[in-house]
């Protein structure tokens, strides 16, 4: 007979599909922040609506935020009782928000884009069908120019695809209403050909559908999905006199959704078999890969959604190493995690993917993966904003925001099997003798709970948890239990798993526990 102490305090290793990952690595996660904190479980904060009257929120019909550069919230809205664009603003977190200064809006402007929002120089642009509009001088005396494209081509009214800023130049880059088209302005102060040119500054085979860009060194990178042949990056130089490309990334099959530079790491999002109807035991799967150079594009995770799901290409927001995104609804395990996710570019190498939290706290948003609930996601300092339909209510218009110091909801980390212990035990028949849950000091209203399960499914993560005990106590930073919470002794059996609660912000810094193989043949 053999004991070993299994010891879980890094947590950072991101959501797995393989019941026997790696210790660091979970098969659930709900509302803990693992990117800026690998060595504990720490719980994001509550959310809640972002107006003293949510049904005020419907009235704005909020899509899409920018920071301006006056340093305050924009978003991008529509006049009350109309489809034009129109801008609004906060200049405090917390704060209510109004009409944008100056003139937000023009009554001539057809109906509003929902995806194209970004500020370039002192201004903001967006689309809708009547051409791209700009908003600003912010701090100055802003306006709203419905047709700052002026005879140019319908520079990015209504198409799905988010613009960019090149920092090498400093110009933005949009996709025209011509999928196939990149469009690019010289500058912010400018209107018509004068900002624009007379013609796109790139244009690709017309069997490419642009979905996302982002800047990849002096390069922007274009992800495209093509009716013949599977979904490819291309990099480009900007370089305008030639309509060539410097380099093409095949990225295998299936629907490219977006791409992101995560520190000199191309990452792109694909979802496969979403919409197969010739072979019933396909299940749809979320793809994830990245490309660092040279010749080949790494698969770096893969996950099967249960049910369909829906991922809009440019609900995509990058924060230092990560960048999140929507996904909705996928089923993992029987459990709903629709909400914001995230792909993370680890210290240590690697890459993470991890579902980060549901936007209506504990609540689901209910709906389907053919209704688009999600409009727009943002950072704002240590704040998240969320713009989404409420299916609770009509589907109307809603903006939800972080509580500062508030927890409102149940955090939930689920473990691989048998986390943290050696290759030579994991197999063999044993018994949990002890466990150990350790967190930071407790405060008044925190709780964290252990539990665990033996030899559940591991196809599905079915089973049944078991209740081991609960740290509540104020100052508390440790208890050990040597039974379950009723009193019973642990069940035997081969392959351990281990839920771990947080509710109030409890902390969570460690999981340790004691097996002692029983005996075997082997």
């Amino acid at each position: 007979m053999k004991e070993q102490v299994c010891t879980v305090d890094r947590f950072d290793g991101g959501l797995t599909r393989e019941p026997r990952g790696a210790g660091n690595q979970h098969r659930i996660s709900k509302h803990f922040n693992l990117q800026a904190y690998p060595k504990k479980l720490k719980p994001y904060e509550s959310l809640t609506a972002d107006a003293s009257t949510e049904s005020d929120l419907d009235t704005y019909k909020i899509t899409a935020f920018e920071t301006g550069s006056d340093g305050y919230l924009y978003g991008l809205g529509v006049e009350s009782g109309t489809s034009r664009p129109k801008i609004f603003y906060k200049t405090t977190t917390t704060g209510t928000w109004s009409a944008a200064p100056g003139t937000g809006f023009d009554a001539a402007s057809g109906t509003r884009g929902e995806v194209l929002f970004i500020r370039y120089g002192a201004y903001l642009f967006g689309g809708h069908t009547g051409g791209t509009f700009k908003y600003g001088p912010i701090g100055g005396a802003p306006v709203f120019v419905k047709s700052d494209n002026g005879t140019a081509a319908n520079n990015g009214t209504l198409l799905a695809v988010q613009g960019v800023v090149h920092s090498k130049d400093g110009y933005l880059y949009v996709v025209a209403n011509i999928a196939n088209q990149i469009w690019r302005n010289t500058s912010p102060t400018q209107t018509g050909s004068t900002a624009w040119g007379s013609a796109a500054v790139l244009t690709l085979p017309g069997d490419n559908t642009i979905v996302s860009m982002c800047e990849w060194g002096d390069y922007l990178a274009i992800g495209c999905n093509r009716t013949s042949g599977g979904p490819v990056i291309y990099l480009w130089d900007r370089n305008d006199s030639l309509n060539t490309l410097s380099e093409s990334i095949g990225w295998g099959v299936g629907s490219l959704k977006f791409i992101e530079n995560l520190n000199g790491l191309l990452v792109g999002v694909s979802v496969v078999g979403q919409f197969s109807t010739t072979l019933a035991t396909i299940q749809p799967r979320l793809v994830v890969k990245a490309w660092g150079g040279g010749a080949n594009v790494e698969t770096v995770a893969w996950y099967f959604m249960g049910g369909g799901y829906r991922i809009n290409p440019n609900l995509k927001f990058k924060y230092e190493d990560s960048v999140y995104f929507f996904l909705n609804p996928p089923n993992i395990d029987g459990t709903n995690m629709a909400g914001m996710w995230s792909i993370t570019k680890l210290a240590q190498g690697g890459i993470s993917v991890q579902h980060n939290l549901l936007i209506r706290n504990d609540a689901s948003l209910g709906g389907d993966y053919t209704t688009n609930l999600f409009k727009g996601l943002y950072r704002w300092d240590d704040y998240f904003f969320f713009s989404y339909l409420n299916t609770a209510n009509s589907d109307k218009y809603t903006v939800w925001r972080t509580v500062n110091g508030s927890f409102g909801a149940t955090s939930i980390y689920e473990t691989t099997m048998n986390p943290g212990m050696d290759e030579g035990v994991k197999h063999d028949p044993k018994q949990l003798m002890s466990v150990r849950l350790m967190t930071e000091s407790i405060v008044s209203g925190q709780s964290a709970t252990v539990s665990y399960r033996v030899d559940s499914n591991s196809t599905d993560g079915a089973g049944t948890w078991t209740e081991i005990g609960t740290i509540s106590d104020v100052g508390a930073t440790a208890a050990e239990f040597t039974v379950e919470a009723a009193g019973d002794n642990f069940d035997s059996g081969r392959e351990y798993e281990f839920q771990l609660k947080s509710t109030g912000g409890a902390q969570i810094t460690a999981l340790q526990y004691r097996v002692r193989t029983t005996s075997s043949l082997l």
